[in-house]
């Protein structure tokens, strides 16, 4: 049930209206606060006589803002403590839990469920993803928290949750700052084990965390710090928007790379180029093929295919020939992923889809696919998304994904 709180309306939206929590006939199990910072402390004392043990505060003019708000915060923490009330926020955009059909956010809401939790320090950027995964049609989240300020629920709390979650395959973040670091690396490298951690985080220059102090209050602190600390909990840290989507939506379909041998295949010699030079940037190590491998391809393939890592099949439109490149590697090499770059082809494109999911189905190593000129594939493209493999628009984008998959693979098998 849903009720509205104000002291001017009898209704709101069809529903009828309260002047006061203390009016409402039913126990509150959660109140959303979105008044002006200065009586929030006010309806703090409501809710604690109302016995109400979870607020969301989306108002701002908090610690943010300096001295003054800081003060009304530390006011509601004090409030929140003596009553045993658990607080979201404030200056935050509200939770989301796809789950449980529960949306206590103001912005754009996921229009489809997917495997990610994301908690967020921007609740703006938290919606500009949702609105963005909404217009490409992705199913991406399942659980979004915007914290805010975080002046008492913080993601520390929140990772050891949803790494309970059985709904939830990947946690992401956007970061700002770590108020408690030692809690933070105790939470997020026991999650790690179970499940991986993506993580966004600004301030990396001095111009950023002078532009997150006055966003969120929070202090930057070294970004070199940040980094050693991330990679001992497990975490795999991202730069960029496109690399939080691409890296947590290749770790939710949950085959890890089982080392750093990585096979490209394509039948497009330009990408599969482009693909190897940002290999080499992620430090991701190509398998160099035996001479055996690189004999049984010479013969199975046209002399015009190119037959050591990365192989090119080229680009006539002949889906056997993957099948027939993909077959001796795995029989005579252990790879420990596969870039498949396709494009098209103008038929055929079932073809490929079935070569993609045989050979991951057999080895249960991880695929990630790159596939241009999708339009001109038929069904294939769905057929592989159907099977829970990500596919992507461009190289680079689909080795950011492997190498999402080649660090967290790479910290499992070192907690090992």
């Amino acid at each position: 049930n849903i009720y509205p709180i104000n002291p001017k309306a009898d209704k709101i939206l069809g529903l009828k209206a309260y002047k006061s929590i203390k009016d409402v006939p039913d126990e509150v199990d959660l109140a959303v606060i979105v008044i002006p910072a200065r009586i929030v402390p006010l309806v703090m004392e409501e809710c604690a006589s109302a016995s109400v043990k979870g607020v969301i505060i989306i108002s701002a003019g908090f610690s943010e803002i300096g001295a003054e708000g800081r003060k009304l915060e530390d006011e509601v923490m004090r409030i929140a403590r003596k009553n045993g009330i658990r607080v979201v926020g404030p200056n935050c955009q509200g939770i989301i839990n796809m789950t449980s059909n529960l949306i206590a956010w103001f912005g754009p809401v996921p229009k489809k469920r997917g495997p990610v939790a994301f908690i967020t320090q921007s609740g703006a950027y938290g919606g500009s993803l949702i609105s963005w995964t909404n217009k490409l049609r992705m199913k991406f989240f399942n659980i979004v928290v915007s914290i805010g300020n975080k002046c008492d629920v913080d993601e520390a709390e929140l990772i050891s949750f949803l790494a309970q979650n059985e709904t939830v395959k990947v946690i992401a973040l956007y970061l700002e700052g770590v108020k408690n670091g030692r809690k933070f690396m105790e939470a997020a490298r026991d999650a790690s084990k179970i499940k991986p951690i993506v993580v966004l985080r600004a301030g990396r220059s001095p111009e950023g965390a002078r532009a997150i102090a006055s966003h969120t209050g929070s202090l930057a602190g070294k970004d070199e710090i940040y980094n050693a600390a991330f990679k001992q909990a497990g975490i795999v840290r991202v730069n960029t928007t496109e690399e939080l989507l691409d890296s947590s939506l290749a770790l939710a379909a949950e085959h890890h790379a089982p080392g750093n041998n990585i096979v490209i295949i394509t039948n497009a010699g330009g990408p599969g180029a482009i693909a190897t030079d940002i290999c080499y940037e992620y430090n991701i190590k190509l398998l160099k093929f035996s001479e055996k491998t690189v004999s049984e391809l010479r013969k199975v393939l046209p002399p015009q295919c190119a037959v050591e890592n990365p192989i090119d099949v080229t680009g006539d439109p002949r889906p056997e020939r993957f099948d027939l490149a993909l077959k001796i590697v795995f029989e005579n090499e252990d790879p420990s992923g596969v870039i498949f770059i396709v494009i098209g082809p103008l038929r055929g494109g079932e073809e490929v889809a079935k070569i993609i999911l045989k050979y991951r189905r057999m080895y249960r190593k991880p695929f990630v696919v790159c596939w241009l000129a999708r339009e001109y594939a038929g069904r294939g493209p769905a057929m592989v998304k159907r099977a829970g493999i990500p596919i992507y628009d461009t190289p680079e984008r689909a080795v950011t994904a492997m190498a999402a998959l080649v660090k967290y693979g790479t910290y499992l098998r070192r907690k090992r």
